[in-house]
């Protein structure tokens, strides 16, 4: 454990540098969407007014999100002075997607060897997906999944290097900093351990099935509630291959095209909201194509490898809840927050594992899609901004 600690007590100064970079980066778009709008944090709307997002520091589900209510009560407690709370979040959310992906830039580095301007260029493209663009302003489970699940992946990749088991104090540590957030991902944290002895699995099973039943009895009202409230959004969807593709895998890539729409919010009346609908062109097709291809790739020149082993049975987990139970596949665009790292890391194994030949193709095809991608995102993004300063300007 000493020496776990050791892998994270210190911080390089490129490393700086790169966390720095991302900082600036991210809460400058934060504060541009806070100073001009009221996207950020509306004093009245309990969901935020784009993509479907709940504003969690307004109304969170204590099943779903136990412990994320919890980090809410305590900032609105601690900060209750503060009228608008735009700035701090923004502040939350931009810090802790840049330890994010200062935590992908060191698996990509560490854990799989690629170069360092190697990584860089990996982190670069995965840095303006839409997810991490979203993220950076918007105070939801994903970001807090994002940055638990990464640090997680790296731990146990980290054991599983030396040849060790996951210790039970991080196990159970992840399991409740994880599950916390979201319930559902506690079954990432077994497959983190996928490969250990199957006495320890079979133990730690037995002691987080006593726990849920615990907690079950404790919360059972609750619980009930939240699973009635979750069954409404299992859709019966007429389009499923185009929403797997344009939502489920593509939306947390490239934002789809956003338009504005009316709804009638809580019987208060109309509200202006953004909601997403199939791309009408074709380059947003032949981007998600194009990592789409290059993820399957990885997964089946990789198959062998026990960590991207790992990654595949932690991302099955959202295939079995979206595509099989078509839980929200509709909008499967927000849920980007419990999956989108497995795309820069298994493109990281890609690059690392091919020969130098093709190995210079990826490379090339990497900086072809970085502005590609930018300038997408960025463009919906814009739009996103605009219709703040139209409808909920401050």
């Amino acid at each position: 454990m000493k020496s776990l600690q050791s892998e994270f007590k210190t911080i390089s100064t490129s490393e700086k540098l790169l966390l720095g970079c991302f900082f600036l980066f991210y809460f400058g778009i934060g504060f541009l969407f806070a100073h001009k709008t009221t996207l950020v944090y509306h004093p009245k709307y309990i969901h935020d007014l784009y993509l479907g997002f709940d504003n969690t520091l307004h109304n969170t589900s204590f099943v779903r999100h136990p412990l994320l209510k919890i980090i809410a009560i305590f900032i609105n407690t601690v900060f209750s002075f503060l009228k608008d709370k735009s700035y701090l979040i923004i502040l939350i959310c931009s810090t802790l997607f840049s330890f994010h992906l200062l935590i992908i830039f060191r698996y990509l580095k560490n854990i799989i060897g690629l170069s360092s301007i190697n990584s860089v260029l990996v982190l670069a493209l995965y840095s303006v997906f839409s997810t991490c663009l979203i993220l950076s302003f918007t105070f939801e489970s994903y970001v807090f999944s994002l940055f638990f699940l990464s640090f997680y992946i790296y731990v146990t990749s980290w054991f599983r290097r030396r040849k060790e088991t996951v210790p039970n104090s991080v196990f159970y540590g992840s399991a409740i900093l994880v599950g916390g957030i979201t319930v559902t991902n506690v079954v990432k944290v077994f497959a983190g351990i996928f490969d250990a002895d199957k006495k320890v699995i079979l133990k730690r099973i037995a002691v987080l099935i006593i726990f849920s039943v615990i907690i079950f009895l404790l919360f059972r009202n609750q619980i009930i509630q939240s699973l009635q409230h979750t069954s409404n959004y299992i859709a019966k969807s007429d389009d499923f291959l185009r929403e797997s593709f344009y939502y489920f895998f593509g939306g947390q890539i490239l934002f789809p095209d956003l338009v504005i729409v009316d709804i009638d919010y809580e019987n208060l009346g109309l509200i202006k909201t953004v909601s997403a609908i199939f791309p009408k062109g074709i380059l947003k097709t032949l981007v998600i194509f194009n990592f789409l291809i290059l993820m399957l790739i990885s997964l089946i020149v990789n198959r062998k490898n026990r960590n991207v082993q790992m990654i595949f049975l932690m991302f099955l987990v959202d295939i079995v809840i979206h595509l099989i139970v078509k839980l929200g596949i509709n909008e499967a665009y927000i849920f980007g927050g419990n999956f989108i790292f497995i795309i820069p890391l298994l493109l990281g194994f890609l690059v690392k594992s091919v020969s130098q030949k093709f190995r210079k193709v990826l490379i090339i095809n990497i900086l072809t899609l970085i502005p590609i991608v930018f300038f997408l995102n960025f463009s919906e993004l814009k739009f996103l901004f605009e219709f703040g300063q139209n409808f909920y300007s401050k």
